[in-house]
């Protein structure tokens, strides 16, 4: 009898990025603009989304298309899993990078994930090496930061199929962060990358994935004491008027066909409702997302986080003349950990611990890492990150690669001795340590 698939082959690999780090570009002119890259180029005003139809560029005509991943992150790791998973260099392991619009919403970006999916496992079978993989048909998935939540959105609408092995996700905001709030609300914060900036608040206003990103963990979101306002940011009635304020302008500027004055407070009502209940029907399918469901065992699920860098983890709303009122204050950037070493006030600079924290996985198998996990050869990487952030940069850690690769090939020689640790709280003898990966 053959042995087999899986005994003898790697699955191919699709690395699916973060929020903002995929380039865009303008295909309509003859000479095509390049809209969002790396450095030079960030046009957050061109790439807000119509007012009338969230779909599309507000200026039009306009055809704006992904282009590649950002290199400084990802070109690291794609290259090491390619390297890394491959047994014998006449037998390589296909790894796909997955650019996409990350303006759009993540059910329509997980569709076009179900689509790429069955690409790549056609392109697949084309390879000589890879004879009798028709048999296995499953793919590995790593997502960073909102990479994971687009796996989470596959997983929920597709998982049935049984198109995926393995999955990797790496400081991925599963119950959100408060940076999209803070983004949302004055264009600043650590979410979009690059140098923020206030002008860009209209615009994030339109991009319906950053409302994905709204976060929902206990403590995100504290009222002051005696103040009744409502702290469930899909809820309309918990955004304040200045918010409604400019989507109404918003729609005075670009909305067709315009509309009276008297009708926009109602439109800029509706436009934000419809982003709210789309975010909040993402965040109630992770929660309920059962891996086992689509195949997947929980030993088959690797989640990294990160922790012990300042972190904004929590935001204050008050009443103010009758309306909500956002407090963004410093004192809300901070670590508890590891000065309080079950403390959960922490992060990776942009994504709060405990918004990272899968709710359908068991946090004794969960890996945190910190900044102190970049290597003394990775210095670059550490100078990198003192702009980047290290939420930005996780996938170039050595140390995440690593993992990533003893996770997806658990023969792999590499050594995982050492990296990591659990979670603030879970005794250390508790803990699935990536040591005993591999193991039976």
């Amino acid at each position: 009898m053959t042995a087999p698939w899986t005994q003898w082959r790697q699955r191919p690999v699709i690395v699916i990025p973060g929020i903002t780090a995929t380039t865009l570009h303008d295909e309509y002119p003859i000479a095509r603009q390049d809209l969002w890259t790396t450095v030079l180029n960030k046009e957050f005003e061109r790439l807000a989304m119509h007012p009338s139809d969230p779909r599309y560029e507000t200026d039009e005509p306009a055809m704006v298309r992904p282009g590649r991943l950002l290199g400084l992150v990802y070109d690291d790791l794609i290259k090491a899993l390619r390297y890394e998973l491959t047994e014998r260099r006449d037998r390589p392991v296909p790894v796909f990078p997955f650019p996409y619009d990350w303006r759009q919403d993540l059910h329509t970006t997980s569709e076009r994930l179900a689509e790429f999916i069955e690409e790549v496992l056609e392109r697949t079978s084309l390879l000589r090496n890879y004879k009798g993989f028709e048999g296995e048909y499953r793919v590995d998935l790593v997502g960073h930061s909102m990479g994971g939540l687009v796996i989470g959105e596959y997983l929920a609408g597709h998982g049935a199929r049984g198109r995926v092995g393995r999955v990797a996700t790496i400081a991925t905001p599963y119950l959100g962060s408060v940076e999209a709030l803070v983004k949302l609300l004055t264009g600043a914060g650590n979410l979009a990358g690059g140098i923020p900036r206030e002008r860009e608040r209209e615009a994030a206003r339109s991009i319906s994935a950053i409302y994905h990103l709204l976060p929902s963990y206990p403590g995100a979101v504290v009222s002051t004491p005696g103040t009744n306002v409502l702290t469930d940011l899909f809820e309309v009635g918990a955004w304040q008027t200045g918010v409604l304020e400019s989507l109404a302008e918003y729609i005075r500027l670009h909305g067709v066909p315009p509309l009276p004055e008297n009708k926009r407070p109602a439109a800029a009502r509706k436009l934000l409702k419809a982003f709210l209940d789309t975010a909040k029907a993402h965040r109630q399918r992770i929660l309920a997302l059962d891996p086992s469901a689509a195949g997947i065992a929980m030993k088959d699920w690797l989640a990294i986080v990160g922790m012990g860098e300042k972190t904004r983890y929590q935001v204050t709303v008050r009443g103010r003349a009758g309306d909500p009122w956002f407090e963004i204050a410093d004192d809300q950037i901070q670590t508890r950990w590891p000065a309080e070493p079950d403390s959960r006030k922490t992060g990776d600079e942009t994504v709060p611990l405990e918004g990272a924290i899968p709710p359908f996985m068991d946090e004794k198998r969960i890996v945190a890492m910190t900044f102190d996990d970049f290597s003394f050869w990775e210095l670059r990487d550490r100078l990198a990150a003192n702009v980047a952030g290290l939420h930005g940069l996780f996938p170039a850690m050595n140390r995440v690669q690593k993992l990533v690769i003893k996770h997806l090939r658990p023969e792999h020689p590499t050594p995982v001795k050492g990296i990591g640790r659990p979670l603030p709280g879970i005794p250390p003898q508790e803990w699935s340590s990536p040591t005993t990966w591999g193991q039976a």
